[in-house]
């Protein structure tokens, strides 16, 4: 579980995005444009159970096409727990 903020004046959710990924998989996507602001932090919370025992990186990778207008992605409290979360 994680929570996140995104704050965009992009029109397209389609060049500016972030990706969750466990190892090379992506487990959850962020486009970053105006109709994804989340006005405040939202929690997020992805199931890696079908991953079960195994070890790999967990990572947020954010991608930008730098031009146009300016996209924001604030990460906090990453919890990564082996117990559903309420």
């Amino acid at each position: 579980a994680y929570y996140y903020q995104i704050d965009s004046d992009e029109t397209n959710c389609t060049f500016d995005t972030v990706r969750v990924l466990f190892g090379d998989v992506v487990v959850a996507e962020h486009g970053l444009c105006q109709t994804n602001n989340t006005n405040g932090w939202t929690k997020k919370t992805v199931n890696l159970t079908a991953y079960g025992n195994q070890q790999d990186d967990l990572r947020f990778v954010l991608q930008n096409d730098a031009f146009g207008s300016p996209s924001t992605f604030l990460l906090d409290d990453v919890v990564v727990s082996t117990e559903a979360s309420t």
